[in-house]
């Protein structure tokens, strides 16, 4: 568990967090050579990429005044989405397990976050974090089909 002082640090957070998929999505693209496995990934970093953008932009302070949430469940980012580990070997389903876990991770990130803001519009915003995450996730299994 962490301790936030405040929304934006824990939006910037987020960020990295998502980041780290983008990164992900770079070492299955570099090092594996399933062509279809490629395709798809190519399909799902762009979609991922465009919804981090947007996340990005977010002003956190343009959604009214500010709150300290403590105790939000960290993401060990570093075991679901091992660079290191990614091998030109893997399987399109061992690649997408790991994302589906991860785009869970994020989606409950944001569920439990939007669950003790107060603020309507806050709680709003990091609802709607959780539908992007829904949209990816039926995204990779639409993927995997």
């Amino acid at each position: 568990m962490a301790v936030f002082r405040d929304l934006k640090k824990l939006l910037e957070m987020a960020v990295v967090w998502e980041e780290r998929l983008t990164d992900f999505y770079d070492a299955v693209e570099r090092t594996s050579r399933a062509k279809e496995l490629c395709q798809n990934i190519v399909l799902l970093k762009k979609r991922h990429v465009e919804n981090l953008d947007i996340v990005r932009c977010i002003d956190i302070e343009a959604y009214g005044k500010d709150e300290w949430i403590q105790n939000v469940p960290e993401i060990d980012v570093e075991n679901l989405l091992c660079l290191s580990s990614v091998t030109e070997d893997m399987s399109m389903r061992e690649i997408f397990a790991r994302v589906l876990k991860f785009e869970r991770r994020m989606k409950e990130f944001y569920g439990f976050v939007a669950d003790k803001v107060i603020d309507i519009d806050e709680k709003e915003l990091f609802e709607s974090l959780v539908q992007f995450k829904d949209w990816q996730i039926i995204e990779i299994r639409r993927n995997l089909e």
